[in-house]
């Protein structure tokens, strides 16, 4: 189905929504209180960094314009203009994550926290201690039982044999001898120290390889002439370039989107449907390997496989989805047969392990009110529990990027109820009802900033498919002006209700 094309006043509409949303916030977060402070549960503390080196910012925000009009220019849908322009956001991406660090002033060790005073310091900590990586994978429910263990406990394995993988290399190409300059008191050895370090340079390069994938994904959702629209919103959404040195930045959302990739190439390709049934399924197996956090994506990979094979008709179709679900669940059974057979790692217990430890305590304040508080069982708790997190991610996206995402569902569901749609209708309609599902069962109460990064690539996709209806002939305007005021927000963010 043709999409339709908005008018001259939606574009409008959208426009001055999206102002008015960011400059009412910004007034908020500039100059008084943030309001969501007072929602109970809120996570993030209100900061005050006072005025941050506004050098860096204005270099960042003399680049961008230029960036977007190469996004935005309708000349990126040949194959090498498209490889140029996603190598040009990943570097500008780079820039723009310790850019904002730097702008701290306070050098490198803006980033270094992460890994030193944070709780996920923790990983980085038990890494740098030297343990066997095949000791930790055999004995793992054993080392969790040591008091130095918290975070570990919710996790599999796969989080702290990254983790060590990292320090091992580090260990090889850092150099020594960094006392003098070394961070604070915190870090106490010299394999820690170079972790920090190797992380503070790896991380953040990692944290845009979910661009490739991302760009594979939007090819089957838009335009040829508009498959970076998604990489850039990604790029501008606050929490990929503020939750720094954390794997739920720099690795979960690439493992994720590389699976729904893998998916939804696997149920549109014509041959060797169960190669990529098989590839898919090892990619999920590992991503549930490397944390559970990011469960909702197997029933977001079922809507796009689904979608991928719509137009098959008959047996053609019965049997794809045969061959695509035999491979992907076969590969994933067999890498848990393995696991358990030579590593004698559960899946299962595992599961059952870190629910149960997560559900016991949970972190519901942070900055100068800290509680640790169960999580509240009843339907009226969970419930505004979910509006809490919803209210958290769709904060932490951006004003206009929330908008966007939230018009693409609106718009999605409308459509549906009434004749049958486009594939971006039904996609936004499923991943917003998922989103809505896992703030209710997901047993987590705010902190959506981090734990759900792992759904803005195909929140991006989404919003950029909006971004393209309502543009209309004016592509270069409707992205500066989004661009512009998500930049405007993560800068605000930055100064005053940073990530930790």
């Amino acid at each position: 189905m043709k999409p339709r094309t908005a008018s001259a006043r939606d574009r409008a509409l959208f426009i001055v929504a999206a102002v008015a949303l960011t400059l009412g916030g910004g007034i908020f977060l500039a100059v008084a209180h943030p309001t969501v402070q007072q929602l109970p549960g809120w996570f993030w503390g209100f900061i005050n960094k006072g005025m941050l080196d506004i050098g860096v910012i204005v270099l960042f925000a003399l680049l961008l314009p230029f960036l977007v009009h190469f996004v935005a220019s309708g000349r990126t849908n040949h194959p090498w203009r498209v490889v140029v322009g996603v190598l040009a956001l990943m570097g500008v991406g780079l820039l723009l994550q310790h850019g904002l660090a730097l702008a701290e002033k306070r050098g490198l060790a803006g980033m270094r926290d992460r890994m030193i005073r944070t709780g996920h310091a923790e990983f980085a900590r038990t890494a740098s201690m030297g343990f066997d990586s095949r000791q930790v994978l055999t004995r793992y429910e054993e080392l969790m039982r040591m008091p130095t263990q918290q975070f570990a406990r919710s996790k599999p394995p796969g989080q702290l044999l990254c983790y060590m993988a990292l320090a091992s290399a580090a260990e090889r190409v850092m150099p020594g001898g960094g006392e003098k300059d070394a961070p604070p008191d915190e870090v106490i050895r010299e394999r820690y120290r170079k972790l920090v370090d190797f992380s503070v340079i790896v991380l953040p390069f990692l944290s845009y390889g979910v661009l490739i994938p991302l760009v594979l994904l939007a090819r089957l959702f838009l335009p040829p002439d508009r498959v970076l629209w998604p990489l850039l919103l990604y790029m501008l959404a606050p929490p990929t370039a503020l939750v720094t040195l954390h794997f739920d930045q720099a690795v979960y959302p690439t493992l994720v989107t590389t699976t729904l990739a893998l998916v939804a190439y696997g149920c549109r390709s014509t041959r060797r449907v169960w190669l990529w049934g098989l590839a898919a399924g090892a990619t999920a197996w590992v991503a549930l390997f490397v944390t559970f956090s990011v469960l909702p994506m197997l029933p977001l990979a079922a809507v796009l496989a689904a979608l991928a094979i719509g137009d098959v008709g008959g047996r053609k179709r019965a049997w794809r989805w045969v061959q695509g679900f035999a491979s992907f669940a076969g590969a994933f059974v067999l890498l848990s047969l393995l696991a358990y057979a030579f590593a004698d790692y559960n899946i299962v217990h595992r599961w059952k392990a870190a629910m149960a430890n997560h559900e016991a305590w949970m972190i519901g304040g942070h900055g100068s009110h800290p509680v640790w508080r169960a999580w509240p069982h009843g339907f009226e708790p969970r419930v505004k529990a979910a509006l809490l997190n919803l209210i958290e991610f769709g904060y932490w996206l951006g004003p206009p990027f929330a908008l966007l995402f939230l018009w693409a569902a609106a718009s999605g569901l409308r459509v549906l109820l009434r004749r049958p749609s486009r594939t971006t209708d039904v996609l936004a309609t499923a991943t917003a009802a998922l989103l809505v599902v896992t703030a209710i069962f997901g047993d987590s109460i705010g902190e959506t900033a981090r734990l759900w990064i792992f759904m803005i690539p195909v929140a991006a996709i989404l919003a950029a498919d909006k971004l393209n209806r309502l543009a209309g002939d004016r592509p270069v305007l409707a992205l500066q002006v989004v661009a512009i005021c998500q930049f405007a927000w993560m800068f605000l963010l930055k100064a005053r209700q940073d990530f930790y």
